[in-house]
């Protein structure tokens, strides 16, 4: 797959990055810093199936930025229209002041390239090695919210298809009933779990509590007539899309891994400041994205990372130097 990759040298120290599609029009990017494997290569989960993903950093030439052409991201991929298999190469290239800004948000993808090992790195320049020289002054303790997002995002998924399923079970079994029937004509039939149930809510001036109606997240009242509650689950499983159906009679694996791996990384990094590749936690890792972990393990340990690597205390400051950066950035496309 790396055939299609060629490059070479300019007369700045940077690179001219040309990639073969496939199509006969060669798609080329200039002014290339660094180039890494990334994904499941970067982390050592590569399984027989996994694809080349790779990332790089590029510098927009001042024309550009002055004419407002210039483009934060560029993506090129072998695979064209159709699902990536082994043989196909996805790079995306990420301007330089973008990955700055994401380095300084604390951006997992961001994060993972500052720590790129060299058996994973294609092509680095002097210019990358001063920014990440000083990766120091990019790198706080405040990654926490975002790769939590990120660990948040995929556990989401991960768990979605046992949720829609749940939903569905539930439209399945309203779509049968009178419609013009209330809630609480069919509580004691509708198919309980723990995405349809009962909960008590106390109201002021109430001695007693009222009993609602769960559906995955959405309460209804018990007299409420079943025509207004079905359309509303209706609509609740129409907004999973395709990752959650193919999902919905187990889990998606690959995103639980993805949380996982969110969090071994963030752990690694507040307790030492780096993260090393491939990840010392690959084999389980990739243990858990080919299913071979049990769901009910993964649905007691993964909250209980998540919790742990909240209370870690790290050394790294608070805030990025931005000052710093202010001006690398500006002796960076002036003077080089």
């Amino acid at each position: 797959m790396m055939d299609c990759l060629q490059y070479e040298i300019n007369s700045e120290g940077l690179y001219r990055v040309t990639v073969d599609v496939g199509d006969g029009n060669p798609k080329t990017v200039n002014n290339v810093l660094f180039l890494t494997k990334f994904g499941s290569h970067l982390h050592g989960t590569t399984t027989p199936t996994s694809d080349m993903d790779m990332k790089a950093i590029y510098r927009e030439d001042l024309e550009s930025i002055i004419l407002g052409t210039d483009k934060e991201t560029r993506n090129i991929t072998t695979g064209g229209n159709d699902r990536n298999t082994s043989d196909d190469l996805d790079i995306e290239f990420i301007e330089l002041r973008k990955f700055i800004r994401d380095a300084m948000k604390g951006q997992t993808y961001a994060v993972e390239m500052l720590h790129a090992n060299k058996e994973s790195v294609v092509l680095s320049t002097d210019f990358f090695a001063h920014l990440n020289l000083h990766r120091d002054k990019l790198l706080t303790s405040n990654v926490k919210p975002f790769i939590g997002y990120c660990v948040a995002q995929a556990k989401k998924y991960g768990l979605k298809g046992a949720r829609l399923k749940a939903t569905e079970d539930a439209l399945e079994f309203l779509l049968k009933q009178n419609q013009k029937e209330r809630i609480e004509d069919i509580i004691e039939k509708i198919p309980k779990n723990k995405y349809v149930f009962i909960v008590k809510k106390d109201l002021e001036g109430q001695d007693d509590p009222i009993q609602l109606l769960e559906i995955n997240a959405k309460q209804f009242d018990m007299r409420v007539k079943l025509q207004e509650v079905t359309p509303i689950v209706q609509k609740l499983v129409n907004k999973y899309g395709n990752r959650a159906h193919k999902a919905k009679v187990g889990v998606d694996w690959k995103a639980v891994g993805h949380a996982y791996r969110c969090i071994y990384e963030l752990e690694e990094l507040l307790h030492t400041g780096k993260i090393v590749f491939p990840l010392k936690d690959r084999e389980y890792l990739l243990a858990i994205k080919t299913g071979k972990v049990a769901y009910e393990q993964v649905q007691e340990e993964l909250p209980q990372l998540i919790e742990q690597v909240k209370d870690i205390q790290s050394d790294l400051p608070e805030k990025p130097d931005r000052d710093f950066w202010d001006t690398w950035l500006v002796k960076g496309y002036l003077h080089n």
